[in-house]
């Protein structure tokens, strides 16, 4: 996992590049939670309509003895459809006009992925690949996650995640230091 602190001076800054350019549109947004007058949470799943069944799928047909023994769970989980998540450029304007005004935010947290295809693209093993970004109103972190597809005890997927991270902010300007964990 890697733990960065961004400096007190450098987080105006960031800040900006995080809100007003488009450096960070094509991660997906997993959440998003802000801090001013109330809290604000948004999460970035994708609401998807299902597509209408034809008629003659469900009104037609007969109910079999294998019907009947099939359980809720099961029907519900045939129901699941894939989940995607909106990019950062889509959910950016909402975030900004919370976040914009006199007072600075007490508190912002935005939790950022990679999509799955990228993910793959820097690991083979990679399930999820998460930047999480925290603001406390004085201080800001960030920090790297990873899930695995395959369990494995070495640390290649979140070697991977972190080493492309620091080359995509010093590509970007982004100045964030090492935090030291105890």
């Amino acid at each position: 996992m890697l733990t960065l602190k961004i400096a007190s001076q450098d987080i105006k800054s960031f800040m900006n590049t995080l809100l007003r350019t488009e450096v960070m549109d094509f991660f997906e947004v997993r959440s998003v939670d802000i801090n001013t007058f109330t809290h604000f949470n948004i999460s970035g799943e994708r609401i998807v309509k299902k597509a209408e069944q034809p008629a003659d799928s469900t009104e037609d047909k007969k109910e079999t003895p294998a019907d009947k023994n099939t359980k809720p769970a099961e029907i519900q989980m045939e129901k699941i459809e894939k989940i995607t998540y909106c990019k950062w450029a889509e959910i950016k304007p909402f975030a900004f006009d919370i976040i914009k005004g006199q007072t600075k935010p007490g508190y912002i947290k935005i939790v950022f992925s990679l999509d799955q295809e990228k993910a793959k693209i820097l690991h083979e093993n990679a399930a999820a690949m998460h930047l999480n970004i925290q603001f406390n109103g004085e201080e800001a972190y960030i920090t790297s996650a990873t899930s695995q597809l395959k369990f494995a005890l070495d640390k290649t997927v979140d070697h991977a995640w972190e080493d492309y991270l620091k080359k995509f902010f010093a590509k970007h300007g982004i100045k964030a230091q090492p935090v030291e964990l105890e």
